[in-house]
Order: C-alpha cells, then sequence, then structure tokens
C-alpha cells in the first residue's frame, strides 16, 4: 500500500539585512512661483526600504516615497530638503537639496568654469521670447526663449570673467537680468616633475618640482604615492615626507598635484631608493641600508663648485648604490654663465659598489646644446661623456610622442663588474660597468652607441707593474671581448 503524497519545500537560507545606501542624491531645483518642483533619490539596501522627506530638518507629513512633488511652490516652499531612508539594519540621510522659489521675472544665473569655457545656466522668465548674453558688459549671443544655458568657449584659464544674462519680451524690452556673476576658467593642473626620493628611517623624502601650470587655479596641494603598497602623504609643497614604510624594501614615488578642477595625471617615478634602520639600533643580521643619505655634492661646472645635487646611499642585495640627482634648474644657469663647452664634474668620493648621475632628458638636451660635457668620477674611475653621445632624441622617440623630455630619468652608471678573466688571462685591476639608461612610465631603455671617443678610465692599483699590462679590454653581450 502507498501513502499519500507529500511535498517538501526548502526555503533559502536568511542572510543579514544590508543598511541602506544612497546611489542617486536629490538634486537642487530652482523653480517660479506655481511651478512644480520634483525632488528624486535612489537608495540600495534590504527591502522595504521606508522613506521620510524633511524640510529645513523637520519631518514633512505624508511624503513617505522615493519622489516628493511640491505642486504650485511659493516662497514659503523654499529652504533645504533631505529624506531619511531606513530599513530594519539602519538608516541614512541624503545630502541636502536647495529648493530656489523665485518671483515672476526673477532670473537666476549659475556659472560654472571649465576648460577655456564657461557654462551658464538660469531660471526660465515668463513671457521671454529670447535672452541676451554678456560677457565683461559686452553683447555675446542671442538664446532663444525657452532655452536656459549657453556655453561661452575660448577664454583663458586663470583669468576672471563677468556674466550677464538679461531676458527679453516679444517687444524687445528687458523683463528681468541677473545682474553680473563673475567666474574662472580652470582645468586640472600640470603633471609635477624631477621627482626624486632620499630614504631615511622607515620612510623617504619626495622632492618634486611644481607643474608648469597650475591649469588656471591655485594648486591646493599635492599627493605623493609610493610603490608597492601605495602608501600616500599629502602637503602643500615640496618636499613631502612618506612615512610607514619598509625598511629594506625598495620604493619609487609618484606626485600628482590638485586644484580646485581635480587632480593632475601621476608624475614619472621618482629614482627607487629603500629605507635603511639606523646602526646604532641595535639590530643584528639586517640587511638594509645602515648609512643614512647625505644631502648634497659639491657638482663642479668648469672646475666651480655648487651644491646642485641630492645624493641618496642605499644598500640592496649588499651592494652600496650611491645616487647623484642633479637640479636641472640650477644647472641650467650654471651653464648659461658658462658658456659653450662646459664640463660639469659630479666627484664622488664615498666607497660604493654603483655610482649614479642622474639628469632629466630635458636638461641632456640644454647639454647637448651647448656642446656639455658630463664627467663622473669616483676615487679610481672616471667616466667622461660627451652629452650629444647620449642622444636624447633617439632615446624619447623609444617612449612615443607622448613623453616629454623632462620626464625621462637618463642615468649615467659606474658600477663593479663580477666578470671573471678567461683563457689564462689574468686580470690586474677589477671590472667596471659603463652603463647610460632611460626611463620614462616604467619602461627602460639602454643607450650603448657612441660615433666619437668617450674616455673611460680606470686607475692601477698600487704594486701594480704597468710594464706587465697588455691591453686593456671589453667585455660583449656574448661573452667575448674586444681590445681597446
Amino acid at each position: 500500500i502507498l501513502s499519500d503524497s507529500a511535498t517538501l519545500t526548502i526555503n533559502p537560507g536568511t542572510t543579514d539585512p544590508v543598511a541602506p545606501s544612497i546611489t542617486d542624491q536629490p538634486q537642487n531645483q530652482t523653480v517660479t512661483i506655481g511651478q512644480t518642483a520634483t525632488f528624486t533619490v535612489t537608495a540600495a539596501g534590504s527591502e522595504p526600504l521606508n522613506y521620510q522627506w524633511k524640510k529645513d530638518g523637520i519631518d514633512i507629513a505624508g511624503a513617505t516615497s522615493a519622489t516628493l512633488d511640491i505642486v504650485n511652490a511659493q516662497t514659503s516652499d523654499a529652504g533645504i530638503y533631505t529624506v531619511e531612508v531606513s530599513n530594519d539594519a539602519g538608516n541614512i540621510i541624503t545630502d541636502p537639496a536647495t529648493l530656489t522659489v523665485n518671483e515672476p521675472g526673477d532670473l537666476n544665473l549659475l556659472l560654472t568654469p571649465g576648460d577655456r569655457l564657461v557654462r551658464l545656466d538660469w531660471n526660465e522668465v515668463p513671457e521671454s521670447v529670447s535672452y541676451y548674453v554678456y560677457q565683461d558688459t559686452s553683447y555675446v549671443q542671442t538664446v532663444a526663449g525657452g532655452v536656459c544655458n549657453y556655453e561661452v568657449t575660448s577664454l583663458i584659464n586663470g583669468q576672471t570673467y563677468t556674466f550677464e544674462v538679461r531676458a527679453i519680451d516679444d517687444h524687445d524690452d528687458v523683463i528681468a537680468t541677473s545682474g553680473n556673476h563673475s567666474t574662472t576658467p580652470r582645468t586640472m593642473p600640470g603633471t609635477p616633475t624631477n621627482v626624486t626620493a632620499t630614504a631615511g628611517n622607515g620612510q623617504a623624502t619626495v622632492s618634486f618640482s611644481a607643474p608648469a601650470s597650475n591649469g588656471g587655479s591655485p594648486i591646493t596641494g599635492y599627493t605623493v604615492t609610493a610603490s608597492p603598497g601605495n602608501s600616500t602623504a599629502t602637503g602643500t609643497s615640496s618636499p613631502i615626507t612618506v612615512t610607514g614604510l619598509s625598511n629594506g624594501t625598495s620604493y619609487t614615488f609618484t606626485v600628482k598635484a590638485t586644484n580646485a578642477a581635480g587632480n593632475s595625471a601621476q608624475s614619472a617615478p621618482s629614482n627607487s631608493v629603500t629605507p635603511y634602520k639606523s646602526s646604532t639600533g641595535g639590530s643584528r643580521g639586517s640587511s638594509t641600508p645602515s648609512t643614512p643619505p647625505t644631502s648634497g655634492v659639491n657638482v663642479t661646472v668648469n672646475g666651480k663648485g655648487e651644491t646642485i645635487a641630492a645624493v641618496d646611499t642605499t644598500k640592496v642585495g649588499g651592494k652600496t648604490i650611491i645616487t647623484a640627482a642633479i637640479d636641472d634648474q640650477q644647472l641650467a644657469e650654471r651653464l648659461k654663465q658658462e658658456g659653450r663647452k662646459a664640463v660639469v664634474t659630479i666627484p664622488v668620493t664615498t666607497k660604493a659598489d654603483v655610482v649614479i648621475g642622474r639628469l632629466n632628458g630635458q636638461i641632456v638636451k640644454n647639454m647637448e646644446g651647448q656642446e656639455a660635457i658630463l664627467e663622473i668620477t669616483t676615487n679610481n674611475v672616471s667616466y667622461v661623456l660627451p652629452a650629444a653621445q647620449i642622444n636624447i632624441d633617439s632615446v624619447s622617440s623609444q617612449f612615443g610622442r607622448q613623453a616629454e623630455l623632462k620626464d625621462i630619468l637618463i642615468d649615467v652608471k659606474i658600477a663593479a663588474s663580477t666578470l671573471e678573466a678567461r683563457n689564462n688571462n689574468q686580470m690586474v685591476v677589477d671590472p667596471v660597468e659603463f652603463v647610460i639608461t632611460a626611463t620614462n612610465a616604467g619602461k627602460t631603455v639602454e643607450s650603448t652607441k657612441f660615433n666619437t671617443y668617450v674616455e673611460r678610465i680606470i686607475a692601477l692599483p698600487e704594486g701594480v707593474d704597468a710594464s706587465k699590462i697588455t691591453t686593456g679590454v671589453v667585455f660583449n653581450r656574448d661573452g667575448s671581448f674586444s681590445h681597446v
């Protein structure tokens, strides 16, 4: 015998209710007496959602839906409107929206500045058949009745302009006027340049040059972002210190500028630095740098010294790296004073495994035009390089047309090599690498070809019998070597 059939119903599992959130805020409204004003809100969250509209913070009786219509608006209806949205999980109040109720004939003008333009918006004036637009008291344009906006273009960012709109009736009489209102066109600022970093204990100090253009609005601040980790720090000028970094981790930094129109693009990355822990801190076995960076180096131009380069000392993989980043503006001024064929010397006397002279592409271009020579010297090595041999035009072409010379970092490096002697040859001097690289927007290219003599000198250690030296050689990428 079979029993009667039975039904199994499986209900979905319950979840915690989600508190409401606002996805579309109520917007400001401007109407004339007798017209209808409509406010709307869009909210998300677990249903059911409850709504309560408020005027000037006081509940409006019966206003309990997502839309509020104010029919036959009067001046007494003008004020601040919000709506509280709630459910079992919580509640939230929207941003305030303003209702403006104009007397017939009132003309309220709203100016919105943009990039080399200003948008004009105004309320419709009853009985008007057209609107006259004026800029700095001069007639600009006639706008047809029923159209309540106009965009004035071809303006200059940073320059203040005054606008007026007049409502005209069918007798060509002015029946309402906005009066004069002023604003200043603007856009986002340019990109900060010449970003350099100096490491400290768990932090780095980032220096940079302000953008060439503020976009027509004063720059209100800068944001520095570290990579990796995206740690940020803000300030109103250079330099800015980023804290909370990990000692022993290599970082680069970018900078963006902010004004009333928004944020600039991120700058090109800075040089790479590694925060260090002071050797007096008592730690053992640490691989982080123990030597703090020095403040500068006495760069000479035609033998005349001046501290125009920031120096950063880091330790990566057991190797000490010293980077001397030249201040392009100070060097440009010195080159202007010295004239053509000046010799720019970066002397580094501190012992290091790697020494880097850092410039940007624009100063290299300037040096090339003045036939200047760059010389980097250490205790036992010198690298004498005519600026033209960097071939900055060819280098920049590899980054595309969008790359500006000032945003290309040029590194001229002298580094100890790990190459060993071959074929029973004996090395009497430790090998040295001479490398030129260019970096922009995360891409690095190497400059390897010269069309004239480039001097590279390695001093012989004490005790070496120079008469027994056969030749100097260049090690090639394929493992072979060539006689100098």
